[in-house]
């Protein structure tokens, strides 16, 4: 009778082999587990090949850097009240706030705050 390997098809038959092994159970299983093996992890090496290929570029949190912050509580009333006006969240508003300034030297900043300041102080006394 001709040997049909489980996962071919019906139609597929090996040629009778005049020569048939027997092997013991634990054999057969330790066979079966090692061709297992190889399948799952072909499976796993083309996901992983499929995955590169088809990997969002995406900004997720993968490509950004996480720390914490102290804030004075007068400090983070100021900024939860602000992110409440805007419908922010804290870090948002943070971000976006050092997203405006980034380029801008801390010094060369404190400059045009003041001067800002400066000339709405002086248009009110007027």
């Amino acid at each position: 009778m001709p040997v049909t390997h489980p996962k071919k098809e019906a139609t597929d038959v090996e040629p009778k082999n005049e020569e048939v092994k027997l092997v013991s159970e634990e054999e057969y299983r330790a066979s079966m587990r090692e061709e297992l093996r190889l399948e799952v992890l072909a499976e796993i090496q083309a996901k992983e090949r499929k995955g590169k290929k088809t990997k969002k570029q995406t900004d997720t949190g993968s490509n950004r850097h996480q720390f914490s912050l102290r804030f004075q509580p007068d400090m983070f009333e100021w900024l939860t009240q602000a992110a409440e006006n805007e419908s922010r969240s804290i870090t948002n508003l943070i971000t976006t706030y050092l997203e405006l300034v980034q380029h801008i030297p801390t010094w060369e900043l404190r400059q045009l705050l003041d001067n800002e300041s400066r000339k709405r102080r002086s248009k009110r006394n007027r």
